[in-house]
């Protein structure tokens, strides 16, 4: 029996404030106590989940007004690697909106196109990220920026609940979130993620095994210690997917990275050591770096799992794995 629907066609805002009324104090996530690795990390439960998410609903609601049915305006947003990412997307669903994450990497170009593709008007951001999309409002009349408030506000008690009640069949075509392509072929293009896509990834729990390889969601989410280190970006595609399937779907803890610092093969040994994952998932640049360090070496084989993304692995590290049993 699963909380939220029949498997396969469970939306995840029914999945999540499910999981919250029957699992409130069970932990989805786990974010640093401080910026300090070795304080270590503390729970996010379902119960805060699903405040967060009403927070975000309602904060959309109040701000933006009530959407046309079947309209779904974008809602761009973009801030620190914490839980906010796969909140504000699940809120923006309940509110009847779609978010666009959008990359910091972009070009001002890049991010109008990207505005102008979605209809985009309204840009949510973590404050330090204020002078970063200044120039973008600046360029785009119709757009105006809010700053979004500390993820603490977010996970308080009391507020109210936003009704979700369409069925799969009313939502499947539905948006879950606006992505976009890398750009490597001229300006980046928006990329819709539908719920009904997102949903089938539920059902690779009854995918039988080809050529004795099983699917890796199942497989890996179901390893002895199935918390995963979130290293990927989340306002890529691997990062909010793996965030998304892996908790929402198949309840297993996501460990976010400290927001603050970046992604070094130093820091991430770092956060290996303090955080408990037994799996996560690292760019191949990182893992080349790693591949010098008898330390990083050490914590790589304690893990279930390292899966990469974003490249090929360096020689020196696919050495590693045979000569060290990585």
């Amino acid at each position: 029996m699963f909380l939220g629907g029949e498997c396969g066609k469970r939306l995840i805002p029914n999945v999540i404030d499910e999981m919250a009324r029957k699992t409130p104090d069970l932990e989805c996530m786990s974010i640093p106590r401080t910026n300090n690795d070795c304080d270590g990390w503390k729970p996010v439960t379902w119960a805060q989940v699903a405040n967060a998410v009403n927070y975000v609903a309602n904060m959309l609601i109040t701000q933006n007004g009530y959407p046309a049915p079947g309209k779904f305006p974008t809602v761009a947003y973009i801030g620190l690697e914490d839980p906010r990412y796969p909140i504000f997307v699940v809120g923006a669903i309940k509110a009847g909106y779609q978010a666009l994450l959008i990359s910091p990497r972009n070009s001002i170009e890049a991010q109008l196109n990207l505005f102008d593709k979605t209809d985009s008007n309204v840009l949510y951001h973590e404050l330090q990220f204020a002078s970063m999309v200044q120039p973008w409002v600046d360029a785009r009349p119709t757009m105006r920026s809010v700053v979004v408030a500390p993820f603490d506000e977010w996970v308080v008690d009391g507020v109210a609940p936003v009704l979700y009640t369409k069925t799969f069949a009313e939502a499947e075509w539905d948006p879950y979130v606006v992505l976009h392509t890398s750009g490597s072929t001229g300006l980046p293009k928006p990329v819709v993620l539908r719920q009904g896509m997102v949903a089938q990834n539920d059902l690779h729990r009854y995918v039988s095994a080809h050529d004795g390889t099983l699917p890796w969601l199942p497989t890996w989410t179901s390893s002895p210690n199935p918390r995963h280190l979130l290293i990927m970006p989340l306002f890529h595609a691997a990062g909010i997917m793996i965030t998304t399937l892996c908790a929402f779907y198949y309840n297993t803890t996501i460990v976010f990275r400290d927001p603050s610092r970046p992604i070094t093969g130093e820091n991430v040994v770092k956060w290996l050591q303090n955080s408990n994952p037994g799996w996560t998932a690292i760019p191949p640049a990182i893992l080349d770096h790693m591949s010098h360090s008898e330390e990083a070496i050490n914590e790589l084989k304690k893990l279930h799992v390292v899966a990469f993304g974003g490249g090929r692995l360096p020689p020196q590290f696919l050495l590693l794995v045979f000569l060290r049993e990585i």
